[in-house]
């Protein structure tokens, strides 16, 4: 997984969030959820 602000691999579990593993990230801090990408690819546009 990476972090979806910069792209970093390093992150620590970092609590519960609506039932979901919240992580952060250990190079910039920033918190977010493992999430599925909504919407259609790029390609199928």
């Amino acid at each position: 997984m990476k972090c979806k602000k910069y792209g970093a691999t390093e992150q620590s579990k970092n609590g519960l969030i609506k039932g979901h593993q919240r992580y952060k990230c250990k190079n910039c801090g920033y918190q977010f959820v493992s999430t599925l990408q909504k919407g259609l690819y790029e390609q199928t546009k």
